[in-house]
């Protein structure tokens, strides 16, 4: 362990990774060109992708003594304009939840909408009901035994938001984060703009791949994309407020981006998300 400003860097001893022969990942053999060749970059390049607004919660929700945090998406392109362009298919809230061990992801489909106009503010009442057939069973038992089968979103567009069940006299408040252009890969996004780096670099544009085509059609990675999301940032805001902050960054461009992308690009996917895990998971640790 390497302690600069009181802020720790991971060593790779510590981080237990394999230790990779840069020579073979990076020499360009026909082989991984090939690889590169067949990854689905143009279906994920012209995808269309609507900006989303992150809303998270300002407070904990406390359930049987346990503590849990939530955050959302919306689009407000899609509820606030076009909430009857039947072409659209997302018209789900998904409220997601995180403890120290546990996670849940609650869907609901909305039912009705109304908009209000406060001191030059738009002010949206959206109804929602749960939808069972998108959840687990336990999410499903987690949603209607804590929100119960419908609850109200109220939002001060990119200020603040509620959601409440008036029967159950439930209640949980968020505030706006931002507006998230694109999925994002927030440790490489830092890493690259540190690096003087363009979004579409290749770095962004490979591990963006890999999580739309490989990760997010297989239902086993659910869970990693999930926590990922939430811890991600959180380390993020630790990282960049210490004094050596290049230096973490310049490490994790190091010892955790470019193996990934060497992975990738020799066609060894699997690997690179294996990679990739295990590094975030040791993070956690000194970073959260």
């Amino acid at each position: 362990m390497i302690c600069t400003n009181n802020f720790l860097l991971i060593t790779s001893k510590e981080l237990k990774l394999k230790t990779m022969n840069r020579r073979k990942f990076l020499k360009k053999s026909s082989t991984g060109v090939a690889a590169v060749a067949f990854l689905p970059l143009l279906s994920f390049t012209s995808k269309r992708y609507l900006p989303q607004d992150l809303y998270v919660a300002a407070e904990l929700f406390e359930e049987k003594g346990r503590k849990w945090f939530f955050n959302f998406l919306i689009s407000p392109i899609y509820i606030y304009e076009n909430y009857n362009d039947t072409e659209l298919k997302d018209k789900f809230l998904i409220l997601e939840g995180q403890n120290d061990s546990t996670q849940v992801k609650l869907s609901y489909k909305i039912e009705s909408l109304t908009q209000k106009t406060i001191d030059d503010k738009r002010l949206y009442f959206i109804q929602y009901k749960t939808e069972k057939d998108a959840m687990g069973a336990d999410d499903y038992k987690f949603a209607k035994e804590n929100f119960g089968k419908e609850i109200i979103l109220e939002i001060h567009d990119k200020c603040h938001a509620t959601i409440r069940n008036e029967k159950l006299k439930r209640e949980l408040k968020f505030g706006f984060s931002k507006t998230v252009a694109e999925p994002e890969c927030f440790l490489t996004t830092a890493c690259v703009a540190h690096k003087g780096f363009p979004d579409d670099c290749k770095e962004l544009t490979l591990l963006r791949n890999l999580r739309e085509n490989v990760m997010k059609p297989n239902a086993k990675y659910n869970f990693l994309i999930s926590e990922y999301e939430i811890i991600a940032p959180k380390m993020l805001i630790n990282i960049n407020k210490s004094s050596n902050k290049n230096e973490v960054l310049d490490y994790i461009y190091t010892h955790l981006v470019q193996p990934s992308i060497s992975y990738i690009e020799s066609g060894e996917n699997e690997v690179a998300i294996e990679h990739y895990t295990h590094f975030v998971q040791a993070m956690k640790a000194h970073y959260l």
